[in-house]
């Protein structure tokens, strides 16, 4: 009994935790968009789908790279764009096999208009972040904008 209630207070605990890392975060970014003259990012982190595409977001800006965030083509929404190439972050439910039609019919669409479409699982960016920045500005570069 005394186990169940001290697991439940813990994982309650850790919910609340990560929600206010959000909340700090959020404000965080929004002070800094206003202090440095920016457009107010709320709205575009709002259309966000994941909080990985919100830590590529903000990796993103911190290297310097050009891209529209969650950019529509057609029936789909875009990830990232960036010039001709789409940046797609791929989570866990990437992998089910269901998920894995969808994407696929999405690229053919994506390349059949001329895109060049790059997935990029969340893992690699949190385990190797820099080189897979580096990663993605070269094959930018490479395929052309």
């Amino acid at each position: 009994m005394i186990d169940e209630v001290l697991r439940k207070f813990y994982q309650r605990l850790s919910i609340e935790r990560e929600n206010q890392y959000t909340i700090y975060r959020s404000a965080y970014l929004i002070l800094k968009s206003k202090r440095e003259g920016l457009l107010p990012i709320e709205y575009e982190i709002g259309k966000a789908d994941s909080k990985a595409e919100v830590i590529v977001y903000d990796l993103f800006k911190e290297n310097g790279i050009d891209f529209v965030f969650q950019h529509p083509i057609g029936p789909y929404r875009v990830d990232f764009l960036i010039g001709k190439v789409v940046v797609e972050i791929d989570g866990p439910l990437h992998h089910r096999k269901y998920q894995r039609k969808i994407d696929q019919a999405k690229d053919i669409y994506l390349e059949g208009l001329g895109y060049k479409v790059l997935r990029v699982p969340i893992r690699l960016i949190a385990e190797h972040t820099e080189a897979t920045i580096k990663a993605i500005k070269l094959h930018v570069r490479t395929v052309g904008r």
